[in-house]
């Protein structure tokens, strides 16, 4: 219903495109996901921008991807069908393509260092579950829910939280990574 009012249609319009509620959720959560993409990497340079400046930009793309859709990222996040298992394992394995593409991205810009890939994509999982369950709290439990805080503090925090997991990943492999200075210029530590 509130993907139908979003769209400004009928639910019959909407599901008449798709198999089943689950291919709906499939099509809904692909398309959210292309949509991040896009703002994101429009918005920002892996190999130049500071690591802070990086993920800040990103956030910021995030959250206002979801002010513009509140709706559209409940049903991604909550279980809004009868029988949830679909449509979970389905939101799941967007945010794997997701922290797929962070640790890839990693890779691309330290190549020469022999990265645990594992670690990686650890780090990028731990990063994607903070960040969805700290969405669903900032939107609150209902539709009318009010916003747990302005958006440009639930920026400011959800990228400092997130900086933290790249300091500690990059501290786990091994790297000194300033975040005030592109990623790609992180260099390995110096072992006693």
């Amino acid at each position: 219903r509130e993907i139908a009012a979003e769209a400004g249609t009928g639910k019959p319009k909407i599901y008449r495109h798709f198999e089943d509620k689950a291919d709906l959720f499939r099509a809904i959560s692909s398309r959210f996901r292309d949509l991040l993409g896009a703002s994101i990497f429009a918005n920002v340079d892996f190999a130049e921008d500071p690591t802070r400046e990086v993920l800040g930009r990103a956030v910021a793309e995030y959250v206002a991807l979801v002010e513009a859709h509140p709706n559209v990222m409940r049903f991604i996040m909550q279980d809004r069908f009868p029988e949830p298992a679909e449509p979970a394992a389905t939101g799941l394995n967007e945010g794997r393509k997701i922290t797929l593409a962070v640790a890839e991205m990693f890779d691309q810009q330290l190549p020469d260092m022999d990265l645990d890939h594992a670690v990686l994509e650890l780090a990028a999982a731990a990063a994607f579950g903070s960040v969805s369950v700290a969405t669903d709290w900032w939107l609150g439990p209902d539709p009318d829910s009010p916003r747990r805080m302005p958006s440009a503090d639930f920026v400011a925090h959800l990228t400092t939280i997130l900086l933290g997991t790249v300091a500690g990943t990059a501290e786990m492999l091994g790297i000194t990574l300033d975040l005030d200075r592109p990623i790609r210029l992180a260099e390995p530590r110096d072992t006693p």
